[in-house]
């Protein structure tokens, strides 16, 4: 049965009876049906404490360890529309949340829709762009993908990525085509599709850059996905399919240690000699199966901007500082949701 709130801080959720069913009856769907809809309202709300309530209330549930494949299928089904809604109709604010919870589901349904609020085109508002990007570059990890899903979304990440003009966004767009190439939740075809793509992003991004037709604060995407190579996908392949992909990528990968000496930008001129070094790390370990210290001589790649902090995907929600994103408590923005 659906538990009701006694007050305003205590969250909904359904029965382990529910959560644990390998088959709904009647009852059982209108119970979840009923959930849904009290839980979606709460995200719709102009309340923040209501709001964050209804996150919580989903993401609890959905987390029992009770909640079994079966339960998590139909869940998703169900929720996915409400919170496509929520994203489209509502506050920056009540976007989050319901992008935060879409993350959350885990799942191939939930992976593509995170993946089509990274289009510019479908999202202009660049701070959900940037909480969906990093919810599908972490989400990718805990979910299974037959070929044609991962597929589809390595083809949408493609047409992200070359539009994109946020750089924290591309990084993390970057980063999904990473989880992808590497997790083990991926059939070995659609990994060798991702590197692909990923290989081909990140040298047209590079090119960019250097004939100036992007910003060059782009620079720091590229730093932080060189980084995430050297650090996790060089481990994470196999020796023949690093080679290849290291072949690929040679070509840029000279190109930035070319620019670095005459940067195309004096203003990020620390971030360009960077990836100078971090483009030797890496051309260094070609066609290896080391694991190289992370980033150049050990250091953290110049990534984030001055007066900012440089984020993982696990705390990116709650620390990105680049956009103004209402606290629960109405303050000034440091946080992406409640």
């Amino acid at each position: 049965m659906i538990t009701l709130a006694a007050s305003a801080q205590t969250v909904l959720t359904l029965s382990d009876t529910i959560v644990s069913s390998t088959v709904l009856d009647a009852d059982g769907k209108k119970e979840v049906a009923t959930f849904i809809k009290a839980t979606a309202t709460l995200l719709r709300s102009q309340d923040a404490s209501q709001v964050r309530k209804g996150r919580e209330s989903i993401i609890n549930t959905i987390g029992k360890s009770q909640a079994n494949s079966p339960f998590r299928t139909l869940f998703t089904a169900l929720m996915l529309p409400s919170l496509k809604e929520v994203i489209k109709t509502g506050t920056q604010l009540q976007g989050v949340n319901a992008l935060e919870v879409m993350r959350a589901l885990n799942s191939p349904d939930s992976l593509s829709a995170l993946a089509e609020q990274c289009s510019l085109t479908a999202q202009p508002q660049p701070s959900l762009r940037l909480v969906a990007s990093g919810g599908l570059a972490t989400s990718i990890l805990f979910t299974d993908l037959n070929t044609a899903q991962a597929d589809a979304i390595v083809r949408t990440l493609s047409t992200c990525i070359d539009r994109e003009i946020d750089w924290m966004v591309t990084a993390y767009e970057l980063q999904s085509l990473k989880a992808l190439a590497t997790s083990p939740r991926v059939p070995k075809a659609s990994q060798g599709t991702a590197r692909v793509v990923e290989s081909s992003a990140l040298s047209t991004l590079v090119n960019k850059i250097r004939k100036k037709s992007v910003d060059a604060i782009m620079i720091r995407a590229v730093n932080r996905t060189l980084d995430a190579i050297l650090s996790g996908q060089i481990e994470a392949t196999d020796a023949t399919a690093m080679a290849d992909f290291g072949k690929s990528l040679e070509p840029a990968l000279k190109t930035l240690i070319d620019m670095a000496k005459d940067p195309p930008s004096t203003e990020h001129a620390v971030a360009f000699a960077q990836s100078a070094k971090l483009a030797e790390s890496l051309l260094n370990n070609l066609g290896g199966n080391r694991k190289p210290t992370k980033g150049a001589g050990g250091s953290k790649p110049a990534t984030a901007q001055s007066g900012s902090t440089d984020v993982s995907s696990e705390r990116f929600c709650r620390t990105v500082t680049a956009y103004a994103v209402p606290r629960c408590d109405g303050s000034a923005a440091f946080s992406l949701y409640c």
